[in-house]
This record gives C-alpha cells, sequence and structure tokens, in this order.
C-alpha cells in the first residue's frame, strides 16, 4: 500500500472526534434525567410547555452557561453543573424519582 510521506495508516490514526469526559458525562447526566421522568432539551429547541419538568440544556446566562437548567412547570427550580465522574464534589444522581416531576 502506498501512502504519503509521514501519514499514518488509518489504524494508527486518532479519531478527530474524541469525546471528553465532560461530554461523557452530559450523556450519563441526560440519561438519568430521562429516566426519573424529565425532558431534556437543548436551549436552541426549547420548549417549556412540553411537560411539567424540563431540563434545558447549554443555556446562555448572564453569567456564563448553565449546563442545564431545570424548570417545573415553567419556573426555575435550579442549575446542574456538569462534571466528569470522579470531579471532586460531582455527582450523576442529580434526579431522583422522588423529586421526578411527573408524581
Amino acid at each position: 500500500m502506498c501512502r504519503p510521506p509521514g501519514k499514518k495508516p488509518k489504524s494508527q490514526q486518532t479519531p478527530t472526534y474524541a469525546v471528553t469526559l465532560e461530554q461523557k458525562a452530559r450523556r450519563k447526566i441526560d440519561r438519568e434525567l430521562g429516566q426519573c421522568g424529565w425532558l431534556v432539551q437543548d436551549y436552541r429547541s426549547m420548549d417549556l410547555s412540553a411537560g411539567p419538568g424540563v431540563a434545558v440544556r447549554e443555556l446562555p446566562l448572564t453569567t456564563g452557561l448553565a449546563d442545564y437548567l431545570l424548570y417545573v412547570d415553567r419556573r426555575v427550580l435550579g442549575v446542574i453543573e456538569a462534571k466528569p465522574e470522579g470531579h471532586s464534589g460531582a455527582t450523576s444522581k442529580l434526579a431522583s424519582p422522588e423529586r421526578s416531576p411527573y408524581e
């Protein structure tokens, strides 16, 4: 096989879409919020009337981005800061069935 000088074979190339630890944490948070009854939405397409509990992802605020802003009946309930698993003070137990908006 002929390849340009200095070019690695595909099997040795690093993927250009490497997933960060924070992205992995966000995927896990999305899944766990959904399992607890929250509707997880991106802020660009948020619809607070979609259900009683809406978690809006990466909402711009005057102080920066909120990783998740939690709304219950269109009122802000809280903010979640996504951190990689193992980060001090971080937890993935963010919304429990006891606090589900669907109770």
